[in-house]
């Protein structure tokens, strides 16, 4: 009789087929890009598959999954494509609708709007991320139809190596900058879900924590002040600020419930749910947490109608390809990566930590720490991408937060249902107030602690380590526990190896790096003694970000430049000491006033700030016997350059001025945002660039 080979896991055609088209499709650019951790990372995995395929005598699983990767790697390039927008050059004409997804800037009278529908030139085309400068606030409203001309700025997908999700979740392909006199206003027209959004708004400003019951219901942080989110984000208990399985769950079991004291079954039940929960997913705008939890109950639902078991990783694989297929380029986002890990990390290790913890506490009890416990580990490699530091204390927060927030979210729907069709009744929400009043409070009491670990952003290999480490561990992997403890251990040690190995040969190497941030430009300067100055600080992460990526460790100064304010916060954040400016300032400690056309020093770098009768038109700056000249885009003209550009620089940063590289004829070099003739590199082409210095040869390379 022919022996049979033991069974290690069963084999789930959704759930892995899911796991290699979202490696495929994750890694493909670095593949093609090649850089080395990534293709070890593929190499490793299928090199472990193929193994396991010949111990298993299984070879149609490596043949299923190859082939699945093979697609995935396809489907990478034709999603980049449908991504990439137009290439536009000149003025063109635009008309398109102002979207609720509109955010004001707490630095300029300004505000980002999404504008959808968008024409160019006439023809129908990808959304604009448009920035308005305003006189009132009040000039352009949500649903306005607008017409106006402006300069097109096609969206890089990568910026400083990072996937911009923000732009591919809104289909947007451009961006723009106006004046809002230039704007036409044309009609008003907002659509079904942005009406249901604004009444709900209306109705949440009653409450004293409106914003986060507007973000709760429909997982948008736009009206969320920013000491609230800071709250939750410390506490560790962000993830209830948005729509996920959490929320979908409680919103199914309460219609569930509601059904059956209806006498609502079966087919009817099925067909009520799914309705309920598809518009409940276009009103939160199909965001990929959201998109995963309603598909998942959806199968449960559909499951449990036809009485056939219902199989948790299936369910979620099956989510994760409708999904990838859809829109592939949701794999290089932190939001549904962190969605569907975390829910895989519950299904793996919850009942695993349920047995181990009720050998010590009551069932309810460690059925709560299992939970926690499990979902913490699932969403921390990705919290880790967003923010540096992390509560140790979260554990505990959710533990007390969430079992209040299960009671308090299923009123605050309900409530929200019946004020949106009797308005009357919003007297409710003070009811709900009391509820969010005891749940922020408690988030603000954990993120006061202190208690919070710094940790490095880990890489690809290292995360793929550690989710095959819990899927060892887990039920699913059917070995002894020892095989299984040796196993975990050793992809642990090579996970922290991985992590903790610091990179002593990497060093900050001389040079000029530009990038842009939206409209706004940050340059980094690194001289030979391995300091760096900043000129234009960016946003608190896009600046960790390019300093990590330079391998800067320490900024010495801050020159402010473009803005007339600087963002403080992030200049806190990179531990610099020393902000240089012109003028009065604004009276921050870390200030250092200069006078213009006055030379000054910081470490090696010599500067000063030019001017033309009076008015600031750029920055001089001198270190390793190299001159360089970055010019203020706004409020100068050519004339204000024209004792300025009589001066010999090695090298001039135009900044999206085009008309000023005319009067910098004896520079060697001019780079700038535009291409044009007499510019040598330009941004709009290349993205974000570093030009490293060789012997006062400049030689560019992209950061993207």
């Amino acid at each position: 009789m022919k022996e049979q080979t033991k069974k290690i896991v069963h084999f789930r055609p959704l759930f892995y087929s899911f796991l290699i088209l979202t490696l495929a499709i994750s890694c493909a650019k670095f593949i093609f890009d090649g850089k080395l951790s990534y293709i070890l990372l593929v190499v490793g995995i299928f090199a472990s598959l193929l193994l396991f395929c010949i111990l298993q005598k299984k070879f149609i699983y490596f043949i299923v999954l190859f082939a699945v990767f093979g697609f995935g790697i396809g489907w990478y390039f034709l999603g980049m494509s449908t991504f990439v927008g137009k290439e536009y050059s000149g003025v063109c004409q635009i008309t398109g609708r102002v979207s609720d997804d509109l955010s004001y800037s707490e630095y300029e009278d300004s505000f980002t709007v999404v504008l959808k529908s968008a024409k160019i030139n006439n023809k129908k085309d990808k959304n604009i991320l448009l920035t308005v400068n305003f006189e009132s606030a009040e000039d352009i409203k949500i649903g306005d139809v607008i017409s106006f001309s402006a300069k097109l700025e096609n969206i890089k997908p990568f910026k400083l190596g990072q996937f911009q999700s923000f732009y591919y979740r809104d289909n947007v392909a451009y961006t723009a900058e106006i004046e809002s006199s230039q704007v036409s206003i044309l009609k008003n027209k907002m659509t079904l879900d942005e009406r249901i959004r604004q009444k709900a708004r209306k109705s949440f400003s009653k409450m004293k924590y409106g914003g986060v019951a507007y973000a709760v219901i429909f997982g948008d942080k736009v009206d969320l002040p920013k000491a609230e989110k800071n709250a939750f984000i410390n506490a560790g208990v962000v993830h209830l600020l948005t729509v996920s399985g959490l929320h979908i769950s409680f919103l199914i079991g309460l219609l569930s419930f509601l059904l059956k004291k209806c006498r609502a079954r079966g087919w009817l039940n099925l067909l009520i749910c799914t309705i309920f929960v598809l518009f409940y997913a276009f009103l939160c705008g199909f965001s990929p947490s959201v998109t995963r939890a309603c598909v998942m109950g959806l199968v449960l639902s559909l499951a449990s109608a036809f009485g056939k078991r219902y199989d948790s990783l299936s369910a979620m694989g099956l989510a994760g390809i409708l999904i990838l297929l859809v829109r592939p380029l949701f794999a290089l986002d932190l939001g549904f990566l962190m969605s569907f890990f975390c829910v895989m990390s519950i299904f793996m290790l919850y009942p695993v930590f349920k047995r181990l913890f009720d050998k010590v506490f009551p069932s309810k009890v460690s059925a709560t720490i299992a939970l926690t416990l499990a979902a913490q580990i699932g969403s921390f490699p990705f919290i880790l991408q967003i923010n540096e530091k992390t509560n140790l204390l979260s554990v505990f927060a959710n533990m007390i937060i969430v079992p209040i927030f299960s009671v308090v979210y299923p009123l605050l729907f309900v409530s929200t249902l019946l004020v949106l069709i009797l308005p009357f009744m919003s007297f409710l929400f003070k009811v709900i107030d009391y509820g969010f009043v005891c749940v922020y409070k408690l988030a603000e009491f954990f993120g006061q602690t202190h208690v919070f670990g710094s940790f490095d952003q880990p890489n690809a290999f290292t995360i793929a380590i550690c989710f095959i480490a819990v899927f060892s561990l887990s039920l699913f992997v059917m070995v002894d526990k020892k095989t299984k403890i040796l196993l975990c251990c050793g992809l642990l040690c090579l996970a922290s190896v991985s992590i903790v190995l610091p990179d002593f040969w990497k060093k900050a190497e001389p040079g000029i790096s530009v990038c842009y941030e939206y409209s706004n430009s940050v340059i980094l300067l690194t001289n030979n003694s391995q300091e760096s100055v900043i000129i234009d600080i960016g946003s608190s992460s896009f600046t960790k970000r390019l300093l990590k990526i330079q391998n800067v460790e320490k900024v010495s100064a801050v020159f402010v430049l473009q803005s007339s304010r600087v963002k403080v916060d992030a200049l806190r954040d990179v531990g610099c000491q020393k902000l240089i400016r012109t003028g009065n300032g604004e009276g921050y400690a870390e200030e250092n006033l200069v006078e213009l056309d006055t030379f000054g020093k910081v470490g090696n770098f010599v500067f000063r700030y030019r001017s033309d009768q009076n008015k600031m038109v750029g920055l001089e700056i001198i270190f390793d016997d190299i001159k360089i000249f970055i010019t203020r885009d706004r409020y100068t003209t050519v004339k204000n350059f024209e004792v300025i550009g009589k001066d010999n620089y090695d090298f001039v940063l135009l900044g999206k001025n085009p008309d000023f590289d005319s009067v910098f004829e004896k520079t060697d070099k001019i780079a700038g945002f535009y291409h044009k003739t007499g510019v040598f590199s330009n941004f709009e082409k290349n993205g974000n660039m570093q030009f490293l210095l060789k012997n006062k040869n400049f030689v560019g390379r992209c950061l993207d």
